[in-house]
């Protein structure tokens, strides 16, 4: 009898043990993170906004390198491709686990020479200044 208590108590143990497990990874609460990132795109030379570029943004942690590092930024969220207005303005909300140590701001011109034609640009900034970036793209027809 000692030993089918003994053996039954064990079994009670581990079920009750996994159940605790699960419980704590699951059921933990985390606070999601959201932020505004926006900014105008102009020419370089002369400070006019650019309609239509394609903007992607990427939010993320700080990197030693690697494989999925971009810039030096592992990425938490990546938007989906915005365009410039008329005024060269783009906004996107950033959503994440976990606060974004940097943002990346990647520009291509991909209308064709409608408004004339820029070489990409590239631009890593901090979520401070992500909330008014300013992107300067170079005219490559100049």
């Amino acid at each position: 009898m000692k030993q089918f208590i003994l053996k039954n108590a064990a079994r009670l143990f581990a079920v009750l043990g996994c159940s605790t497990l699960v419980t704590a990874c699951y059921g933990v609460p985390y606070e999601e993170f959201s932020s505004k990132t926006s900014g105008k795109v102009v020419d370089a030379d002369t400070g006019e906004p650019i309609e239509g570029i394609q903007v992607r943004i990427t939010a993320g942690l700080r990197s030693q390198g690697g494989e999925n590092s971009v810039q030096g930024l592992v990425p938490v969220y990546i938007s989906d491709d915005i365009y410039t207005d008329a005024e060269g303005a783009f906004q996107e909300y950033v959503y994440a686990h976990r606060e974004p140590d940097g943002v990346l701001i990647e520009c291509l011109d991909v209308d064709g020479k409608n408004n004339g034609s820029y070489d990409p640009e590239t631009v890593v900034c901090s979520l401070e200044e992500a909330e008014n970036a300013v992107v300067r793209m170079q005219n490559s027809a100049r």
